[in-house]
């Protein structure tokens, strides 16, 4: 791997994400225009209208059986891959992604129709999007690491979740370090003593459990590289 360049990393996260974000798009145009070129199970279940909702989501919603369930997909990429069939609730899904408009149009010009379209949304200010207190699940899978800002994006996420409901982040830990702090890999995530830490060299390391401590609960587990962060507001 080539060494990393320390003098990039003091520069502004904010002015790094700008700078990478055409990357971050040439490294999912593969995947739209093979079909999922390495990963086609990964692709079929995005376009398939009947995924099942995943167990570990599932697991997280605590409301009456019927209801409708709002989820918001923080990051989805040009196609979300939570499920959208659910015998329990009726689901309704909102994918967001700051490249969604992009994206949208390589899936339009490769004849792929999304089940659920991307939207353009920021993690760093849902609430510019969204009200606060909308979804019954706020969902982010390998996206948070990749933000500018990835301990206000969580703190965003929280704001547009109902009181006594879940966000749930699932992301490779210290994937920053792991990917040489190239393209949008900035940050690393990483669990120690039971607490959920963000770290980025020259930058103050973030503490989540503390920084929510007011507003929610925080638990986490790691299982193998895959961290899952369990972050539920207080009723």
């Amino acid at each position: 791997r080539r060494a990393f360049n320390k003098r990039k990393l003091r520069a502004s996260p904010e002015n790094l994400w700008k700078k990478n974000l055409e990357e971050e798009v040439n490294s999912w145009l593969p995947w739209i225009e093979k079909r999922g070129d390495k990963s086609p199970e990964q692709f079929r279940d995005a376009i398939n209208p009947s995924l099942p909702l995943q167990q570990d989501l599932r697991n997280h919603i605590h409301s009456r059986r019927g209801s409708e369930i709002k989820i918001l997909d923080v990051g989805a990429g040009p196609l979300t891959l939570v499920g959208k069939s659910c015998p329990d609730y009726s689901i309704t899904i909102t994918p967001v992604d700051p490249l969604a408009e992009t994206y949208n149009k390589y899936l339009e010009a490769n004849d792929i129709a999304a089940p659920i379209p991307t939207i353009k949304a920021i993690a760093e200010n849902l609430t510019a999007t969204f009200d606060e207190n909308s979804f019954d699940l706020v969902y982010s899978r390998n996206a948070i690491d990749h933000c500018y800002d990835p301990a206000q994006a969580i703190r965003e996420m929280v704001s547009v979740l109902k009181p006594g409901c879940y966000v749930i982040l699932r992301h490779l830990r210290n994937e920053g370090f792991n990917e040489q702090y190239m393209g949008l890999h900035q940050w690393d995530f990483r669990i120690e003593d039971d607490k959920f830490l963000i770290s980025r060299p020259h930058q103050t390391e973030v503490d989540i459990n503390e920084q929510l401590s007011e507003i929610a609960d925080v638990s986490c587990r790691q299982q193998d590289e895959w961290l899952d962060v369990y972050i539920r507001k207080k009723p």
